[in-house]
């Protein structure tokens, strides 16, 4: 769901079963945190952000991009955390 609090979750449906990387960035591209870099199953693959950076820190309200990396292909979605 858009705008989020205190989490969200990110559905991904895949094709094929493939290497990436789903990160979390702030507006400024810098990155927040990584969700899951690894294997991404064939199907349904769904992953929690709790609106923490990568030492687990709680982000300020505010948008912030989601990517995924798999390999050629990159998709982005913009989310919006709300206190």
């Amino acid at each position: 769901p858009n705008p989020f609090n205190p989490s969200t979750s990110i559905s991904l449906k895949m094709d094929i079963e493939m290497s990436g990387a789903l990160v979390v960035f702030d507006l400024n591209g810098s990155m927040v945190a990584p969700i899951h870099i690894g294997l991404f199953k064939k199907g349904k693959n769904e992953f929690n952000w709790y609106g923490q950076d990568s030492n687990g820190k709680k982000v300020p309200s505010g948008i912030y991009i989601y990517r995924l990396n798999l390999g050629q292909q990159v998709i982005s979605r913009k989310m919006t955390l709300l206190y």
